[in-house]
C-alpha cells in the first residue's frame, strides 16, 4: 500500500487590552497531520474505485496567554480532527475527536466542543459550532464560531474580572484560529 503525510503549521498573535488596564498577549500555534493510507496498488490500477482511506487526521491548537498584571502563564491546547480529500471525498478519521484545556498549571478550565443549535439541530445547510469552557461542573464562557455571520462570546457575569479577562482572551484566541 502506499501512504501518504500532509503537514501544515501556521504561527499567529494578537495583544488584547482590557479597559481596566490590563493586557494580554497570546501567541498561537496550529499544526496539522494527516495520515493517509493509499490502498491497493492493485484496486487503484485495476478498477475505477479507490480503497484509499484516512488513518489518522489530528490537529493541535496552542495558544499561550501572558498578562500585565501578572506573571502566571496560561496556556490553551486543544486537538481536534481534520479532514482530508482522497479521491475526490472528504474524511476523517473515526478516532480523532475534540478535546480542549485551558490551564496555568493549577487550575484546569475543560473545554468542549458544541455543534447543535438549542433545539438540538445541526445541520449541513446551516452548521453550528462552538465552544464551552468548564471549571468542575459549573459553565464559565462560550464562543460560538458558526455560522460565520454570528460570532458571540458569552462570559458569566459572576466571575472576577481576572478570569473573565483570560477567558475572552481564550475565546479570541479560538476565533482567531478559525478564521
Amino acid at each position: 500500500s502506499d501512504n501518504s503525510t500532509i503537514k501544515s503549521s501556521t504561527n499567529k498573535s494578537f495583544i488584547f487590552v482590557s479597559t481596566e488596564a490590563d493586557t494580554s498577549i497570546a501567541n498561537i500555534s496550529v499544526a496539522e497531520n494527516v495520515a493517509i493510507d493509499g490502498g491497493s496498488w492493485i484496486i487503484r490500477t485495476f478498477t475505477p474505485w479507490s480503497d484509499a482511506e484516512v488513518k489518522n487526521g489530528e490537529g493541535i491548537f496552542e495558544s499561550s496567554f501572558s498578562f500585565s498584571s501578572d506573571t502566571v502563564l496560561w496556556n490553551l491546547l486543544a486537538i481536534y480532527p481534520v479532514s482530508a480529500e482522497v479521491d475526490g471525498i472528504f474524511q476523517t478519521d473515526d478516532h480523532t475527536f475534540f478535546r480542549g484545556i485551558l490551564t496555568d498549571n493549577n487550575t484546569l478550565i475543560e473545554i468542549t466542543e458544541i455543534n447543535e443549535d438549542e433545539q438540538g439541530k445541526n445541520s449541513k445547510l446551516n452548521p453550528v459550532l462552538g465552544y464551552e469552557f468548564w471549571l468542575d461542573s459549573k459553565s464559565l464562557a462560550a464562543v460560538q464560531l458558526m455560522p460565520a455571520n454570528r460570532w458571540y462570546v458569552w462570559i458569566r457575569d459572576d466571575l472576577d474580572s481576572d478570569l473573565k479577562f483570560l477567558l475572552a482572551s481564550a475565546a479570541t484566541a479560538m476565533l482567531v484560529w478559525m478564521y
